[in-house]
């Protein structure tokens, strides 16, 4: 169904990205597409944002509880009323989570919850090579930078 609603998406707001990613279960005949990640990024959104909200971007995520399991993560912005604008979602499985944080991180100039997303990604990911790529990242303050501290 997820991909009906994608293409239901990009009929009736073009420009949009919504992305799915499946990986296939080879054990079943013929192999089975198993949910991975989805991306979704709505171009109205997108230009309100660009036509009326402030300069801000901010990240939040929350762990899905229940059967599933995963992340969902949001980008927002804030409105002419100081309220939450959203701009664009991900659910990523656990795993998926510093490839998702790593695409988003390069476009952002501050950075004041990269301590709390830290925290909460080294719950899950452990070891020297998670903490070096995420904090290059969120050091960069641009793509060159960026790209020379987290792409081999």
């Amino acid at each position: 169904m997820l991909t009906k609603y994608a293409e239901m998406v990009s009929r009736t707001n073009p420009g949009s990205i919504f992305k799915l990613q499946y990986a296939h279960e080879m054990e079943d005949i013929p192999p089975t597409p198993t949910f991975k990640r989805a991306f979704m990024d709505l171009k109205a959104l997108r230009d309100g944002f660009l036509e009326g909200c402030s300069p801000f971007i901010g990240f939040d995520g929350c762990h899905m509880k229940g059967p599933y399991g995963g992340v969902l993560l949001a980008a927002v912005g804030l409105d002419g009323n100081n309220g939450l604008y959203p701009l664009a979602f991900v659910v990523v499985e656990v795993d998926g989570l510093v490839e998702c944080i790593a695409e988003m991180v390069p476009h952002a100039i501050n950075r004041k919850w990269a301590r709390h997303i830290y925290a909460n990604l080294r719950q899950t990911q452990l070891g020297v090579m998670v903490k070096k790529l995420f904090w290059g990242a969120a050091r960069a303050y641009n793509a060159p930078d960026f790209n020379s501290e987290c792409l081999p």
